[in-house]
């Protein structure tokens, strides 16, 4: 008995250490790609064409690569814009979904409990089922951006608290001073 336990347990590490290496073998198959683009970035065009594996180049370790890039792309007013872009649509959409958010519970109309059923169901579907239909229907509509669905449970879990608008309401308070 104890004879068959210790074949089954050395089995076991033999097993755990193919797997390991097998791994490990992968691993370095995937990665090495990655770390020849971040080597071959330091060297010059003609030094990656004369020996594309070399971890230094003739002329050692150059910078003007990136300097290079940056002027080509024109990085700064990329940057910039990029993070306007950002900036701004994360902002709105955080605002547009608080206050959809407050309408949805705050009002017990039909209508918000439709639309807050479809936002559910649109978060429920993966995104890769719609990720062709959508494609195609955006080339058709250019400016179409609906990020607001998953911003929107967020806030409406949130807001959806006990009402304590009584006293608010008479201090005098409206609906977008409860806001």
């Amino acid at each position: 008995m104890m004879d068959e336990n210790k074949k089954a347990a050395q089995k076991k590490k033999v097993s755990h250490f193919i797997t390991i290496a097998v791994l490990v073998i992968l691993f370095l198959a995937f990665i090495f790609p990655f770390i020849m683009v971040i080597f071959n970035a330091f060297k010059t065009k003609g030094d990656i064409t004369a020996d594309p594996l070399a971890l230094v180049g003739s002329h050692g370790f150059i910078l003007t690569n990136f300097t290079d890039a940056m002027k080509k792309m024109n990085f700064a007013t990329s940057f910039t814009n990029s993070l306007l872009i950002t900036t701004v649509s994360t902002i709105l959409t955080i605002m547009l979904s608080a206050m959809t958010a407050f309408v949805i519970v705050r009002n017990k109309w039909k209508a918000c409990g439709i639309l807050f059923s479809l936002m559910i169901a649109s978060m429920v579907i993966p995104f890769q089922v719609l990720m062709i239909p959508l494609v195609l229907w955006s080339t058709e509509q250019p400016y179409y951006s609906d990020p607001y669905a998953c911003g929107i449970f967020p806030f409406h879990g949130n807001i959806h608290v006990p009402r304590c608008n009584s006293h608010q309401r008479s201090d005098g308070a409206g609906r977008s001073s409860i806001y």
